[in-house]
C-alpha cells in the first residue's frame, strides 16, 4: 500500500518541475471544477467512486483495491471536511513519469474535523478528450 501511495504522490512531489505557464481561464476553471466534483466524491467516503472517476494515469498506476485501502487509511481518520480553500495553482506541461500534456496542480488549505491545517494537493490531468481528471492526490 505504501508503494501505491508513493506512486500517487510522485506527481505532486515533482509538481514544481517541468514547463510552467498559464492556462486560459476557461481551462483553469474546468480543471478546478472537475477537482471540486472529484473531491466531493472523496469527501463522501466513496473511495471506489473516486478511483473510477480519476484519470486513466492514476487508474493504471494503482489498483482500485489498493486505492480504496489507502484512502480508508489516510482519509477516514480525518473525519468530516470542515473547510477547503485553494491556496495556489500551478500549470505544467511536463511532469516526471508522465507524458507531455496539460496539468494543473491545485494546492488547498484544508481543515478536517479531526485535523486542522491538513492541506491537500491535486494534480489535474487533461485527458485526450479534453476533460480534466485527477491524476494525483496528496495529503500534506
Amino acid at each position: 500500500m505504501k508503494k501505491a501511495v508513493a506512486a500517487l504522490a510522485a506527481l505532486i512531489v515533482f509538481s514544481t518541475w517541468g514547463c510552467s505557464s498559464k492556462l486560459d481561464s476557461a481551462q483553469e476553471t474546468a480543471a478546478i471544477d472537475a477537482a471540486a466534483t472529484w473531491l466531493a466524491i472523496l469527501d463522501s467516503g466513496d473511495y471506489e467512486g473516486s478511483w473510477v472517476s480519476a484519470a486513466t494515469f492514476l487508474k493504471s498506476s494503482v489498483s482500485k483495491e489498493d486505492w480504496i485501502r489507502a484512502m480508508e487509511n489516510a482519509r477516514k481518520p480525518l473525519g468530516a471536511l470542515v473547510s477547503r480553500k485553494i491556496s495556489e495553482t500551478k500549470h505544467r506541461t511536463l511532469l516526471p513519469k508522465a507524458l507531455k500534456g496539460q496539468y494543473l496542480i491545485i494546492e488547498y488549505d484544508t481543515d478536517f474535523a479531526n485535523r486542522s491545517s491538513a492541506g491537500e494537493s491535486i494534480t489535474q490531468m487533461q485527458e485526450k478528450d479534453g476533460t480534466w481528471h485527477v491524476g494525483g492526490y496528496h495529503l500534506n
